[in-house]
């Protein structure tokens, strides 16, 4: 079990739930606006710090956002992503999700697979 899997497991066990506060990068005016808004939510309570939801949250976009967020929380910084390439190194983990009521193979398992090789290498 990683560090954020266990982090999560912890807080479950110990206090019922967890609180995920998410940002995505392009609802935001700047990069900047983003990395606030992700500082103010851990300040403010968040214990995991999502990043990512859209398409358009990768690049450099979502390594900048992702990178200074992690520099000034105390709290895991995890993915969210949209598609696989909204894979950064500078989160602590990625929210694996599998879209088992999509008819269509690529949602249930080929975008996992296909983005596995950027996770295992540190994106």
């Amino acid at each position: 079990m990683g560090k954020a899997e266990k982090y999560i497991a912890d807080g479950i066990a110990r206090r019922g739930g967890l609180l995920f506060a998410l940002i995505d990068p392009v609802d935001y005016k700047t990069p900047q606006d983003a990395i606030f808004a992700g500082h103010e939510a851990a300040d403010g309570g968040a214990d995991i710090v999502l990043i990512g939801g859209s398409m358009g949250a990768q690049g450099e976009l979502l390594d900048i956002v992702a990178k200074s967020i992690k520099e000034k929380v105390n709290v895991p910084v995890v993915l969210f992503p949209g598609n696989i390439s909204t894979v950064t190194k500078y989160a602590d983990a990625v929210y694996f999700m599998s879209l088992l009521n999509s008819r269509n193979p690529y949602w249930i398992s080929q975008a996992q697979m296909l983005a596995a090789p950027s996770v295992e290498d540190g994106a």
